[in-house]
């Protein structure tokens, strides 16, 4: 049901744009971006779909 409605955000937004929350690849971005530990704290479900919270560290 959450993929149907994020589907509408995809509408709206475009599918080149969401194409790689869709494919659960924003931890991975987080770890290019420099960060460790990236883990999913939480997950919400909202009108557009589910909202995750993630928390990483970043090394000294």
């Amino acid at each position: 049901m959450m993929r149907l409605e994020f589907l509408f955000v995809q509408l709206l937004d475009g599918f080149e744009t969401t194409t790689d929350n869709v494919n659960g690849l924003l931890p991975k971005f987080i770890e290019k971006a420099g960060f460790e530990s990236v883990r999913e704290t939480k997950r919400y479900a909202t009108v557009f779909g589910t909202m995750a919270l993630y928390r990483a560290e970043k090394p000294i």
